[in-house]
């Protein structure tokens, strides 16, 4: 009889820890939905002109966003002949040295299960 016990509890604890890897792994698996929020640029300005060449590009942090998507290209995105950048990072500002002329900027915020559309672009010139 002590041996059916002890079998009997041994499988209630294999259980109760099954439930608990579950959960947890439950937890990690359910993240907030992004789709219908947007990236809020701040820097550089939009339509800015500048006489620098390296720039930080900064937006706001989004609520349950793990990383960022940040595009720049030159002269827009509706005819983009240079990809400047197309990179994914985890903070919310990115440095960038680029030449002079015409460029736009955006971002998109996601997580591993969604994304934002990407923010409208921001225009600046660099002479």
């Amino acid at each position: 009889m002590h041996q059916t016990m002890k079998i009997h509890r041994n499988k209630t604890l294999a259980g109760l820890g099954l439930i608990l890897l579950l959960s947890a792994g439950c937890a990690e698996a359910i993240e907030k939905d992004l789709t219908d929020k947007r990236a809020t640029l701040l820097l550089p300005s939009n339509n800015a002109v500048l006489d620098t060449t390296t720039l930080t590009f900064a937006w706001q942090p989004q609520d349950d966003a793990l990383k960022y998507e940040l595009q720049v290209v030159s002269p827009s995105f509706d005819s983009a002949l240079v990809v400047w950048a197309d990179t994914n990072v985890i903070n919310t500002s990115f440095q960038l040295t680029l030449t002079g002329g015409r460029y736009q900027w955006r971002v998109r915020a996601f997580n591993n299960t969604s994304s934002t559309p990407f923010s409208d672009p921001w225009g600046l010139v660099i002479h």
